[in-house]
Protein backbone atom coordinates (compact mmCIF):
# COMPACT_ATOMS: atom_id res chain seq x y z
CA UNK A 1 0.00 0.00 0.00
CA UNK A 2 2.82 2.39 0.90
CA UNK A 3 4.52 1.83 -2.44
CA UNK A 4 1.25 2.44 -4.29
CA UNK A 5 0.75 5.73 -2.46
CA UNK A 6 4.29 6.85 -3.26
CA UNK A 7 3.83 5.91 -6.91
CA UNK A 8 0.53 7.80 -7.12
CA UNK A 9 2.09 10.85 -5.46
CA UNK A 10 4.90 10.85 -7.98
CA UNK A 11 2.43 10.63 -10.86
CA UNK A 12 0.52 13.58 -9.45
CA UNK A 13 3.70 15.61 -9.18
CA UNK A 14 4.83 15.39 -12.79
CA UNK A 15 3.25 15.23 -16.20
CA UNK A 16 3.51 11.88 -17.91
CA UNK A 17 5.36 11.89 -21.18
CA UNK A 18 6.55 9.48 -23.83
CA UNK A 19 10.01 8.06 -24.13
CA UNK A 20 12.69 10.51 -25.11
CA UNK A 21 15.36 8.38 -26.71
CA UNK A 22 17.15 10.87 -28.95
CA UNK A 23 20.77 11.49 -28.10
CA UNK A 24 21.44 14.90 -26.59
CA UNK A 25 24.71 16.76 -26.34
CA UNK A 26 26.39 16.09 -23.00
CA UNK A 27 26.09 19.03 -20.62
CA UNK A 28 23.33 20.71 -22.61
CA UNK A 29 20.80 22.20 -20.16
CA UNK A 30 17.19 21.18 -20.73
CA UNK A 31 13.84 22.24 -19.33
CA UNK A 32 12.90 18.65 -18.46
CA UNK A 33 14.45 15.22 -18.08
CA UNK A 34 13.22 11.65 -18.30
CA UNK A 35 12.82 9.92 -14.94
CA UNK A 36 12.04 6.21 -14.65
CA UNK A 37 9.97 5.04 -11.69
CA UNK A 38 8.90 1.57 -10.62
CA UNK A 39 5.58 0.94 -8.91
CA UNK A 40 5.20 -2.78 -8.17
CA UNK A 41 5.89 -4.53 -11.47
CA UNK A 42 5.13 -1.42 -13.51
CA UNK A 43 7.89 0.84 -14.88
CA UNK A 44 6.88 4.25 -16.15
CA UNK A 45 8.80 7.14 -17.64
CA UNK A 46 7.99 10.73 -16.86
CA UNK A 47 9.13 14.06 -18.25
CA UNK A 48 10.10 15.91 -15.08
CA UNK A 49 10.85 19.66 -15.02
CA UNK A 50 14.53 20.26 -14.30
CA UNK A 51 13.59 22.29 -11.23
CA UNK A 52 11.80 19.29 -9.69
CA UNK A 53 14.60 16.74 -10.01
CA UNK A 54 15.89 15.39 -6.68
CA UNK A 55 19.59 16.27 -6.23
CA UNK A 56 22.01 13.80 -4.69
CA UNK A 57 23.52 15.19 -1.44
CA UNK A 58 27.19 15.56 -2.37
CA UNK A 59 28.09 17.86 0.53
CA UNK A 60 28.86 15.05 3.00
CA UNK A 61 31.84 12.87 3.84
CA UNK A 62 31.39 9.19 4.71
CA UNK A 63 33.70 6.23 5.35
CA UNK A 64 33.84 3.13 3.14
CA UNK A 65 34.36 -0.55 3.96
CA UNK A 66 38.14 -0.08 3.79
CA UNK A 67 38.10 2.74 6.33
CA UNK A 68 38.75 5.34 3.64
CA UNK A 69 37.05 8.73 3.86
CA UNK A 70 34.84 9.33 0.84
CA UNK A 71 33.94 12.92 0.04
CA UNK A 72 30.73 12.49 -1.92
CA UNK A 73 31.40 15.56 -4.06
CA UNK A 74 34.34 13.67 -5.58
CA UNK A 75 31.84 11.20 -7.05
CA UNK A 76 30.10 13.80 -9.20
CA UNK A 77 30.44 12.94 -12.87
CA UNK A 78 29.87 9.24 -12.22
CA UNK A 79 26.53 7.51 -12.66
CA UNK A 80 25.58 6.22 -9.21
CA UNK A 81 23.48 3.18 -8.38
CA UNK A 82 22.57 3.73 -4.74
CA UNK A 83 20.96 1.30 -2.29
CA UNK A 84 20.09 1.83 1.38
CA UNK A 85 20.66 -1.06 3.78
CA UNK A 86 21.77 -2.22 7.20
CA UNK A 87 23.72 -5.41 7.80
CA UNK A 88 21.41 -6.80 10.52
CA UNK A 89 18.40 -6.61 8.22
CA UNK A 90 16.55 -9.95 8.21
CA UNK A 91 14.48 -9.51 5.07
CA UNK A 92 14.57 -6.69 2.49
CA UNK A 93 18.26 -5.69 2.49
CA UNK A 94 19.64 -9.06 1.31
CA UNK A 95 17.36 -8.80 -1.73
CA UNK A 96 18.45 -5.21 -2.39
CA UNK A 97 22.11 -6.25 -2.26
CA UNK A 98 21.45 -9.30 -4.45
CA UNK A 99 19.67 -7.22 -7.08
CA UNK A 100 22.43 -4.62 -7.08
CA UNK A 101 24.92 -7.45 -7.64
CA UNK A 102 22.93 -8.53 -10.70
CA UNK A 103 22.94 -4.97 -12.04
CA UNK A 104 26.67 -4.69 -11.39
CA UNK A 105 27.35 -7.93 -13.27
CA UNK A 106 25.58 -6.53 -16.34
CA UNK A 107 27.35 -3.16 -16.09
CA UNK A 108 30.80 -4.59 -15.44
CA UNK A 109 30.61 -6.87 -18.47
CA UNK A 110 31.25 -3.69 -20.51
CA UNK A 111 34.60 -2.17 -19.39
CA UNK A 112 33.79 1.23 -20.87
CA UNK A 113 30.44 1.36 -19.10
CA UNK A 114 31.97 0.09 -15.85
CA UNK A 115 34.37 3.05 -15.79
CA UNK A 116 31.41 5.44 -15.70
CA UNK A 117 29.41 3.78 -12.93
CA UNK A 118 29.81 3.46 -9.16
CA UNK A 119 27.64 1.39 -6.82
CA UNK A 120 26.94 2.69 -3.31
CA UNK A 121 25.30 1.00 -0.35
CA UNK A 122 24.65 3.49 2.45
CA UNK A 123 23.75 2.23 5.91
CA UNK A 124 21.17 3.83 8.15
CA UNK A 125 22.58 1.88 11.11
CA UNK A 126 26.06 3.39 11.54
CA UNK A 127 26.15 2.48 15.24
CA UNK A 128 26.53 -1.19 14.32
CA UNK A 129 27.70 -0.91 10.72
CA UNK A 130 31.33 0.03 11.18
CA UNK A 131 33.75 -0.20 8.20
CA UNK A 132 34.88 -3.65 9.39
CA UNK A 133 31.29 -4.90 9.60
CA UNK A 134 30.55 -3.56 6.13
CA UNK A 135 33.70 -5.22 4.81
CA UNK A 136 32.55 -8.56 6.23
CA UNK A 137 29.10 -7.98 4.72
CA UNK A 138 30.61 -7.33 1.28
CA UNK A 139 32.69 -10.48 1.62
CA UNK A 140 29.69 -12.54 2.75
CA UNK A 141 27.76 -11.52 -0.35
CA UNK A 142 30.83 -11.99 -2.59
CA UNK A 143 30.54 -8.44 -3.87
CA UNK A 144 32.89 -7.16 -6.57
CA UNK A 145 34.34 -4.21 -4.66
CA UNK A 146 36.18 -2.73 -7.64
CA UNK A 147 33.37 -0.21 -8.20
CA UNK A 148 31.16 -0.70 -5.14
CA UNK A 149 31.52 1.27 -1.90
CA UNK A 150 29.69 0.41 1.33
CA UNK A 151 29.35 3.65 3.29
CA UNK A 152 28.88 4.57 6.94
CA UNK A 153 29.52 7.66 9.07
CA UNK A 154 28.22 9.77 11.90
CA UNK A 155 24.55 9.07 12.55
CA UNK A 156 23.66 12.74 12.12
CA UNK A 157 25.19 12.58 8.64
CA UNK A 158 23.55 9.34 7.53
CA UNK A 159 20.22 10.57 8.91
CA UNK A 160 20.58 13.79 6.89
CA UNK A 161 21.34 11.85 3.71
CA UNK A 162 18.30 9.60 4.22
CA UNK A 163 16.05 12.58 4.74
CA UNK A 164 17.33 14.35 1.64
CA UNK A 165 16.91 11.19 -0.44
CA UNK A 166 13.39 10.48 0.86
CA UNK A 167 14.39 7.30 2.68
CA UNK A 168 12.26 6.72 5.77
CA UNK A 169 13.69 4.55 8.54
CA UNK A 170 12.35 3.81 12.01
CA UNK A 171 14.09 1.87 14.75
CA UNK A 172 12.03 -0.93 16.30
CA UNK A 173 13.43 -2.26 19.57
CA UNK A 174 13.09 -5.96 20.42
CA UNK A 175 13.99 -6.05 24.14
CA UNK A 176 13.32 -9.76 24.57
CA UNK A 177 16.08 -10.43 22.03
CA UNK A 178 18.28 -7.55 23.19
CA UNK A 179 18.42 -6.11 19.70
CA UNK A 180 16.58 -3.82 17.32
CA UNK A 181 15.46 -3.80 13.71
CA UNK A 182 14.88 -0.91 11.34
CA UNK A 183 11.78 -0.50 9.21
CA UNK A 184 12.80 1.38 6.09
CA UNK A 185 12.00 2.43 2.55
CA UNK A 186 12.81 -0.25 -0.01
CA UNK A 187 14.71 1.73 -2.62
CA UNK A 188 17.45 1.80 -5.22
CA UNK A 189 18.18 5.15 -6.88
CA UNK A 190 20.05 5.85 -10.10
CA UNK A 191 21.80 9.23 -10.10
CA UNK A 192 22.98 10.77 -13.35
CA UNK A 193 26.33 12.41 -14.08
CA UNK A 194 24.91 15.84 -13.22
CA UNK A 195 23.90 14.64 -9.78
CA UNK A 196 20.13 14.19 -10.15
CA UNK A 197 18.02 11.14 -9.40
CA UNK A 198 16.77 9.67 -12.67
CA UNK A 199 15.58 6.27 -11.46
CA UNK A 200 13.40 5.19 -8.52
CA UNK A 201 13.26 1.41 -8.07
CA UNK A 202 11.81 -1.01 -5.50
CA UNK A 203 15.14 -2.44 -4.40
CA UNK A 204 14.00 -5.89 -3.32
CA UNK A 205 11.80 -6.49 -6.37
CA UNK A 206 13.46 -4.64 -9.21
CA UNK A 207 14.24 -6.14 -12.60
CA UNK A 208 18.05 -5.71 -12.85
CA UNK A 209 17.86 -5.33 -16.63
CA UNK A 210 15.63 -2.26 -16.22
CA UNK A 211 18.21 -0.57 -13.99
CA UNK A 212 21.09 -1.52 -16.30
CA UNK A 213 19.21 -0.21 -19.34
CA UNK A 214 18.64 3.15 -17.66
CA UNK A 215 22.32 3.35 -16.68
CA UNK A 216 23.39 2.52 -20.22
CA UNK A 217 21.09 5.18 -21.68
CA UNK A 218 22.42 7.79 -19.26
CA UNK A 219 25.99 6.86 -20.14
CA UNK A 220 25.21 7.36 -23.84
CA UNK A 221 23.27 10.60 -23.19
CA UNK A 222 20.19 9.07 -24.80
CA UNK A 223 17.70 10.41 -22.25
Amino acid sequence: MKRAVLFAAFIALVACGGKKEEKVKEGTPRDSYVVLMQGGKVYKRFEVPATKLRPFPYNFTLVDQDGKKINLKDLKGKILVVGYIYTHCPDICPFITSNMKKVQKIINSDPDLKSKVLFLSITFDPERDTPNVLKEYASLYKVDESNWRFLTGEKSITDSIMKLMGIEHTRRDVPERNTYFIDHTDRIHVVDQRGFVRGYFVGSQVDPDSVATLVRQLAKNQI
